[in-house]
This record gives C-alpha cells, structure tokens and sequence, in this order.
C-alpha cells in the first residue's frame, strides 16, 4: 500500500510503461521517461547513506532481454554514482 511504502521510502521513482499509473497511485513519486534517467534520478535524490533499491515491480522486455542484463546495467550505473 502507499503507506508502507511511504513509511520505508524517502523517494519513489517511477518509469516505463506503468509508470505514469503507479506515479499517479503515490503522490510525490518522480517520473522518468526511462531506466537510466529513474536511476540517475533515484541517486540524485539519495542523501549520503541512503541505500539506493532497484525494485522492478514489471517485466521490461521492451528496454532489457532479460532481468539479469537490467541488474547488470543498474550496476553500471549505480558504479558511476559512487
């Protein structure tokens, strides 16, 4: 629910085909046009010890061919943040 959520996260960001839903469904969530953007965007937002989650809630076949090629590019990412 958007408490629980809102409860354990500081930040939402959201993107892809459902994210425009579920950024309406949790007020406040960031919406981004894709995966390197919601992931630059999630670390923007990150204070210093903030733990930075991927959390798919949904297949991305459209951007990925599989989940591991995803975590792999979120490790890319998350990599040039630190």
């Amino acid at each position: 629910s958007e408490m629980c959520i809102r409860d354990r996260a500081r930040v939402v960001v959201c993107y892809g085909e459902t994210g425009p839903s579920l950024a309406d469904a949790l007020p406040g969530a960031l919406l981004c046009d894709g995966f390197d953007e919601a992931v630059a965007a999630a670390f923007a937002s990150a204070r210093r010890g903030d733990v930075v989650l991927l959390s798919p809630g949904f297949a991305s076949y459209d951007q990925f061919p599989g989940f591991d090629r995803r975590g792999a590019r979120f490790r890319e990412l998350a990599a040039s943040w630190l």
